[in-house]
């Protein structure tokens, strides 16, 4: 009908989305996700990002954010984002983030949390070795552990980076100092 307004149920965005991030020293991430706001407007984001972690390995998983942004649009300009995760195997991170309005500059906050796998230590020694160029066999015997663990352990590390293939997983983890994981 015309002259009807739209809804509107409060200054707020909501989003739900999927990521993941491949750490060593540094780390790269990326994400996809759905937004909501209190004005009924939805909204896909993508976001790619980085910066320090201690760590070494990958974490794919599912967040949720919240801001006081008064809607989505105000939310497409850069962010900054400070937080952590623990956990080994599984991990839960929380953020705190900070958005700045491209048009206005205007500065909304927001929390997120999110969870998925990480490398176990397990899985960071078979990957060391993987980068190293040990075979399965090499691997098995310098880990003690049987070569259908190790190729276990290698299926599940490279489903973890989204990747299919070891040669694939040392270009990936080429740039890391893995040696103390051997």
């Amino acid at each position: 009908m015309e002259g009807e307004k739209p809804p509107y149920w409060g200054d707020w965005t909501f989003q739900i989305g999927f990521g993941g991030m491949v750490f060593g020293g540094v780390n790269a991430r990326g994400d996809i996700s759905l937004a909501f706001d209190g004005r009924g407007n939805i909204g896909f984001f993508k976001s790619i990002g980085g910066g320090g972690d201690t760590s070494l390995g990958a974490n794919i998983g599912f967040f949720l954010t919240v801001t006081n942004a008064p809607s989505i649009s105000k939310l497409k300009g850069t962010s900054v984002q400070v937080g952590g995760q623990i956990g080994a195997g599984a991990s839960l991170s929380g953020e705190f983030e900070i958005f700045s309005d491209p048009d206005t500059g205007n500065i909304y906050d927001g929390v997120s949390i999110g969870g998925g796998g990480q490398l176990s230590p397990r899985q960071k020694q078979v990957a060391a070795y993987v980068c190293r160029g040990d075979t399965t066999r090499q691997i098995a015997a310098q880990l003690n552990i049987s070569q259908t663990t190790v190729k276990s352990h290698v299926e599940i590390i490279l489903r973890k980076f989204g990747i299919n293939s070891r040669a694939s997983l040392r270009q990936l983890l080429a740039p890391w100092d893995l040696t103390s994981y051997l």
